[in-house]
């Protein structure tokens, strides 16, 4: 993981979510923000968006939880949510 993820995982409203918490998280945090981070060294804007995220949940001064996807279930969790990258913007 790198610097930028670690700084998101650490932050007090993210969990990292493995496939089996996924709807327990849900159940019970109403605001919630799914990221898939995704192939950071093939797609590096995500390291964009964590940075943002990061913020977000900030901002939201405990509002709003983070859930940090973790890598090896996301593929799983992307059919489930429908979460589609396309090839090229």
């Amino acid at each position: 993981m790198t610097d930028v993820l670690e700084a998101l995982a650490s932050h007090p409203a993210c969990d990292v979510l493995r496939k089996a918490d996924i709807d327990d998280f849900l159940a019970r945090n109403p605001r919630a923000l799914l990221f898939f981070a995704g192939d950071v060294s093939a797609r590096p804007e995500g390291l964009d968006v964590a940075v943002v995220v990061r913020e977000l949940a900030t901002g939201y001064q405990g509002r709003l939880r983070v859930g940090l996807v973790d890598r090896r279930d996301e593929a799983a969790l992307m059919a489930r949510f429908g979460v589609v990258v396309s090839a090229s913007w």
